[in-house]
């Protein structure tokens, strides 16, 4: 039941951010819905790591890091892929 319940609140986050960004174009409302879907992803993933027996610090610290360095000073290339840190 759970899986089902995330599977269509994910669907429904899809299609807000999809009609913010038909609406509003790639503007502050825009950004604001990705970030909120993506932060959600985010923080199920890091969920789903603490849940194990022995969770690894380093993929959450990843995972994270990951998550702010896409969303620093308002940045974002969500559906453009992911941004990696630069070396």
């Amino acid at each position: 039941m759970r899986a089902y319940v995330d599977t269509f609140t994910d669907e429904c986050d899809q299609r807000t951010v999809q009609e913010t960004l038909k609406k509003y174009s790639n503007h502050s409302r825009y950004r604001f819905a990705t970030i909120t879907l993506e932060g959600k992803t985010m923080l199920r993933s890091i969920g789903a790591e603490l849940g194990k027996e022995a969770p690894d610090a380093e993929v959450i610290k990843q995972k994270v890091g990951a998550f702010f360095f896409a969303h620093r000073r308002g940045q974002s290339d969500v559906g453009q892929g992911t941004r990696q840190p630069e070396d």
